[in-house]
């Protein structure tokens, strides 16, 4: 009788505890369970609020964009196939052939502005056209470096921004950037000629330009 007891107790404690072993197993599995999906949730949330705040970005700097060109006018020139807006306190002077124009500001002297198209006539690559571009600059200049020269974009194609300060031939210190690209047999350019003590004040403006233009 005192064996069937023993065993009884045996036999209770026992399932009693394999229920505790189950339910801290249970307990275990739940945990990690509400953990991954913590970290699976604060993970997405993170992401959600990644995007939404690059979007936001994006949507401030395309406003942004259109309120300063707000006002802006286009030049179109029909022989390469080209368009640009430039600021309407700029005053246009279209070259006698056709392949562009420039645009001179009315309440700076300092400043001048290039769009112009140019033949591949010597099937040149990007490169050999600009160094060659950069030896004729330097060659009537003074002091002359390069400052950059990175890919950069015009009209929706890929091509060159080239970066060069010098010492004009009337001696002003003064600061060529242009951005460039070859598309079919002709090359386009997008040009800033500044003094440069004044670079940073008009930077933005040919940013917008580049921006906005566009090549058939």
């Amino acid at each position: 009788m005192a064996n069937q007891k023993a065993e009884s107790k045996s036999v209770s404690k026992t399932k009693s505890q394999g229920s505790n072993t189950c339910l801290i197993v249970a307990t275990v599995i739940l945990g990690i369970f509400l953990i991954a999906g913590i970290v699976i949730g604060g993970a997405c949330y993170w992401l959600y609020k990644i995007g939404n705040a690059n979007d936001q970005k994006s949507k401030q700097a395309e406003s942004t964009f259109v309120e300063r060109t707000a006002g802006w006018k286009t030049y179109s020139n029909s022989r390469y196939g080209f368009s640009v807006k430039y600021p309407a306190d700029f005053n246009l002077h279209q070259s006698e052939n056709g392949d562009g124009g420039s645009w001179i500001s009315t309440v700076h002297p300092g400043i001048t502005l290039n769009a112009y198209g140019t033949p591949n006539s010597s099937s040149q690559t990007l490169d050999e056209y600009l160094n060659a571009e950069r030896a004729r600059v330097f060659e009537r200049s003074r002091e002359a470096e390069e400052l950059h020269a990175n890919e950069a974009t015009l009209g929706g194609k890929t091509g060159q921004y080239r970066q060069w300060r010098y010492i004009a031939s009337d001696n002003y210190d003064t600061m060529l950037t242009q951005t460039t690209v070859l598309n079919k047999s002709s090359f386009y350019t997008l040009q800033m000629i500044v003094w440069f003590s004044d670079y940073d004040q008009y930077e933005q403006t040919f940013n917008d330009m580049t921006e906005s233009s566009e090549i058939d």
